[in-house]
Parts: C-alpha cells; structure tokens; sequence
C-alpha cells in the first residue's frame, strides 16, 4: 500500500501508541490527523509537533464522533485511512467486587463499540477512493486472555474477529483491513504494570515501525514479537499459554490496589 497519498485520522493519538504511530506516519503520509478526549494534551502534542492535526473527541460518545466525522469530511474530505486506537485497560477482581458494571459497559464502549462506530461513519466514503484503508489495534491478549483485566481482552478478542469479518466482506473493494495486534508497550497506559512472564516492555517507536513496514507490504495482520508467540503457543499448547500469562497475577494485584 502506498502511504504518500494518505491522509490518516488516528485515535487516541495524544500519547502512548498513538503518538508514536502519528509521529512515524507524519513524515510517510499526507496528513496525519490525531484526536482524544483531552484537548489540553492535544494542543501540548500540537505545540511539539506542529505538522500534525488534532481534533478534540470522546470516541465513547455517538454525538462527539458524529461530529468529528462531519467536521473531517467538510475540513479533509481526501480522508482516506483511520487507525482505531483508542483504547482503556483495567484491572477487576470479580471476587473483591472492585468495579461497578458501568464501569464494564465504559471499557466496551471505548475499546470495542466506538471502532465499529467510527467505521460505521466513515466506511461510505473510503468505498469511494481509489485507495482507502482502516487499521484496527487490537493485542496479543486477544488470543491469550490475562484475566486481571477480563473486558480488555474480550474486547480485543472480538475487535480481531470483527475485523477478520470486515476484511472477508471487503476482500473485493479498494478499502484494504489491516489489524496491529501489540504486545506489552511500554506507554502510559501500562506504566505500572511490570514486564509479563517472560516477555519485555516493547518500545512504541519500534512498533510504529513495524506498522510502516506492515502497511507498506500488504501484511494484513501485524503479530510483532511476544503476540506471535503468544498466537502460536495459544494454537499449540492453550493451557500453558493462559498460564504463563497469568502466572504473576498476585503481584499485579498488589500494583493496583
């Protein structure tokens, strides 16, 4: 896939993955467009990088990314690439009772709900470019499930499958379906977190540029290193699998009570 002719809306790209993906795509894309939830870390990012564009939107709320699509199609209608990365992660215990169910519903609505929703908007108009492209992040946790954090993985889980849908249903369009599946990033988001059991924190501008990489030759599903692992060990031995994931989760525990 060429990337010179794109011009690429990231969510959640104020920080962490997002930010990194938007800065390695900034200098091989047309335009890259970041939006989040928080308009002053958006205009921190817009101060350090100029050549970027933000857009302020809470993508768990339908009128907040209805508006964001009207905005973008009227401001940039060569819009031709959405990344969904907007994402949350956190910890239940389901025996200490540590969460409210609204707060289950808020964690599917940001990491699941809200990247069909925004596909759902801006789907039409990619099937009328001569190229368009939608890049879904999910997680190695969406084939290995770590059950401190149960409604991410599930979200990541269906994300992969919903994805795999799409791509069959579009397989015949101009409009091509990439999924990035990362391991452990070391970002803000897992900062408290320690390395998993036998795997590293990976560094978010090396997985931007596996992104590049992947975009550019067509690699429809990016696994880069502990997410390949933990496919291919899920495929072949599931029990052990789930179990080195969750070897740790007395620590992890401990981290975030």
């Amino acid at each position: 896939m060429n990337l010179t002719d794109k011009t690429i809306l990231i969510t959640g790209g104020s920080s962490g993955i997002g930010l990194a993906f938007a800065k390695a795509l900034s200098k091989e894309a047309r335009k890259v467009i970041i939006c989040g939830r928080n308009n002053q870390k958006l205009e921190k990012v817009k101060e350090e990088f100029p050549e970027l564009e933000i857009v302020q939107c809470d993508v768990s709320s339908k009128s907040d990314v209805k508006s964001m699509y009207e905005k973008l199609r009227n401001e940039h209608p060569d819009l031709n690439m959405l990344i969904n990365n907007a994402g949350v992660f956190k910890f239940y215990s389901f025996l200490k009772r540590n969460h409210s169910f609204e707060n289950l519903e808020d964690e599917i609505s940001i990491d699941f709900t809200s990247p069909m929703r925004l596909i759902d908007h801006f789907l039409p108009d990619f099937l009328d470019k001569s190229e368009a492209a939608i890049v879904n992040v999910t997680s190695g946790l969406a084939f290995v499930p770590f059950s401190m954090a149960p409604v991410y993985c599930a979200t990541k889980a269906g994300l992969h499958s919903y994805t795999e849908s799409l791509r069959y249903q579009l397989k015949d369009t101009s409009v091509k379906i990439f999924e990035m599946c990362p391991p452990l990033v070391d970002t803000p988001m897992t900062e408290k977190m320690p390395d998993a059991p036998g795997f590293k924190k990976e560094n978010a501008d090396e997985l931007a540029a596996t992104l590049i990489k992947g975009l550019k030759k067509d690699r429809y599903e990016m696994r880069p290193k502990a997410s390949s692992q933990l496919f291919t060990l899920r495929r072949l031995m599931p029990s052990r699998a789930v179990g080195m994931i969750n070897k740790n989760n007395n620590k992890m525990e401990e981290v975030f009570e």
